[in-house]
């Protein structure tokens, strides 16, 4: 039944519809009775979630219970555990809140000053302040737990300097407690790395970066009277996040709160405690270390990633397998054991089911410690960069001959260019013998004031931009106008450009029976080829306008305006100039 309605539960797609800025900063899963149950919450208030498939019906239901949080200034959930008969909350002021089965808050006023609590194998364990000393603790988990009266099973004082725990700001640091029940096939790996040699309990506690052992055995008197051993196992320069004890795999995890692992184990060769660090090298939002197969998983808003630490005895090392999903906007994850899979929550409240059961495509193998170096290495090292010098070299080569390819590509494409430019310049001449009147939008040079004398004429030069024909690309254009043994130079403005036409009246010189003079127009600009600048010059096709004055017709009734032989009215392929 259970795994029905797991099965059911990952195939739909649920979601918290009716609260769009609900943001989770937690999820815890359960599973039971032919249920399951994930606990998600904010600084508000606490949701819990049940699946459930009713009898008779093969669609799985989802009911949701909303429960305010009690709110105190400064106050905030801090972490959720799910017991057999309760479930505990622990809040950051040290109180204890539970419910059961009715879904109702209860407050446990006989437990207070809770810095962490861990789960046993009958109920939980806590560190606590009171009376102004520190006490680890363990309790039974019993039903209607906040009705009852203390259910102290053993209290040991931790107080290891009562000056600088509760007059300095150490107490306000994290913690960590992790509680083991030692078995026989066990003894030898908890005597091993924490010199425990007869004792059946042990708690593996953490203040700020400072880690400890405490174990007893419970066989021996009542527990009023059991005498316990404190040790100091190691420090670290930041606090550590939670610790886990994997004996079966000859492993004790540390987890530090800067995404770094600290993996214990006993030496195979030496029989002696060794360590190796692993730095995931991120941040972590979230993460779920309760897996039994001792795989650690954590989110950090783009992917979801999963650790598998292993001890090789052959090799007397630990390796660690990496597997990632990508997952973008995975705030929240918790390892369901039952279905094998985790559950994780997005930041648009939508539940998700990541299968890590097959072999990711990224999964690699890192080990902590890379192999000593040898004449056969190093001859291997002095190849490879032999012959990634090369590869270099090669490189090199091919960049300048990409180089070279592109600029002569340039070229061509500049030469296309000039073809549109011909298209886009219509460029006439007629001549007058009154001067022309002058217009300040269509003239670009004026006319001088003073009167000329019946001995010049007025070329006056008509150029129209194409409106059809794209828009020009650089913004710096000159107009070059060569006749007889002069020439005119017109730098173009960005109006005279929008406003597609324009004007240019030359004053000439010109005796009876004389023809006019050719003209050569040609546009100029400058352009950028690889690390030179170029100035690329057009020549564009003029055409003859009308006779507008009788005085410049000859007495035998020709034309004496000079057509010039190299401007045909026609179109003809023209070349282009590129003067660096």
């Amino acid at each position: 039944m259970e795994s029905d309605v797991s099965q059911m539960v990952s195939n739909t797609q649920w979601s918290i519809e009716d609260d769009s800025l609900f943001q989770p900063c937690g999820l815890v899963g359960a599973q039971g009775a032919g249920r399951s149950v994930f606990i998600t919450w904010n600084y508000g208030y606490l949701l819990n979630f049940c699946f459930k498939k009713p009898k008779g019906n093969e669609k799985v239901k989802m009911s949701r219970v909303r429960i305010p949080l009690p709110l105190s200034e400064g106050c905030f959930l801090r972490n959720v555990h799910t017991l057999k008969f309760n479930t505990m909350l622990v809040m950051s002021n040290g109180d204890i809140y539970c419910y059961g089965a009715f879904q109702t808050l209860h407050a446990v006023r006989w437990l207070y000053g809770v810095r962490c609590l861990a789960l046993t194998d009958l109920g939980f364990s806590v560190i606590r302040e009171k009376d102004h000393q520190l006490f680890l603790q363990t309790y039974l988990d019993l039903p209607g737990l906040e009705k009852l009266e203390s259910t102290l099973q053993n209290s040991f004082d931790i107080t290891y300097d009562k000056k600088n725990m509760f007059e300095s700001g150490l107490r306000y640091e994290e913690y960590s407690l992790t509680s083991v029940q030692i078995s026989e096939n066990e003894k030898r790996f908890m005597n091993s790395l924490f010199g425990i040699k007869s004792a059946t309990q042990c708690h593996i506690f953490s203040i700020a970066g400072h880690v400890f052992s405490l174990f007893f055995n419970s066989d021996e008197a009542p527990s009023n009277e059991v005498s316990y051993h404190v040790e100091l196992f190691c420090v670290y320069s930041v606090s550590v996040r939670f610790i886990r004890i994997l004996p079966h795999r000859n492993l004790c995890l540390i987890f530090l709160i800067n995404g770094t692992v600290d993996m214990w184990y006993i030496s195979t060769l030496l029989d002696v405690k060794q360590r190796q660090m692993y730095h995931t090298g991120s941040k972590w939002l979230d993460y779920d270390g309760t897996s039994k197969n001792g795989s650690f998983y954590y989110t950090n808003g783009e992917k979801v990633v999963r650790l598998k630490f292993e001890f090789n005895s052959q090799l007397d090392k630990c390796t660690i397998k990496t597997s990632s999903k990508i997952a973008p906007g995975i705030q929240v994850c918790t390892w369901l054991d039952h279905s094998k899979q985790l559950v994780s929550l997005s930041h648009n409240n939508i539940f998700y089911h990541i299968d890590f059961s097959s072999e990711a495509e990224c999964e690699t193998v890192k080990l902590s410690h890379i192999n000593d170096f040898t004449l056969d290495s190093i001859q291997y090292v002095r190849r490879n960069i032999w012959t990634f010098d090369r590869l270099n070299r090669q490189l090199e080569f091919i960049q300048e001959n990409i180089n070279t390819e592109y600029e002569k590509q340039h070229i061509i494409s500049v030469c296309k260019y000039s073809e549109r430019l011909q298209k886009m310049y219509n460029i006439s001449v007629e001549f007058k013998f009154q001067k022309p009147i002058w217009d300040e939008k269509l003239w670009m040079n004026p006319v001088p004031d003073k009167d000329l004398h019946n001995n010049y004429v007025y070329a006056v030069i008509h150029v129209l931009v194409n409106k059809s024909q794209s828009r020009l690309q650089y913004k710096y254009w000159q107009l070059w106008t060569f006749y007889e043994n002069e020439a005119l130079i017109n730098i173009l403005p960005s109006k005279v450009l929008l406003d597609n036409r324009y004007k240019i009246v030359i004053p000439i010189r010109k005796s009876k029976n004389e023809p006019t003079p050719s003209f050569h127009i040609q546009v100029l600009t400058f352009i950028d080829i690889k690390n030179e600048t170029a100035a690329l010059a057009v020549p564009i096709l003029m055409k003859i306008g009308q006779i507008m004055d009788k005085s410049l017709i000859n007495e035998n009734g020709t034309n004496s305006i000079y057509t010039p032989e190299h401007y045909p009215q026609n179109k003809q392929k023209e070349t282009v100039t590129l003067l660096t």
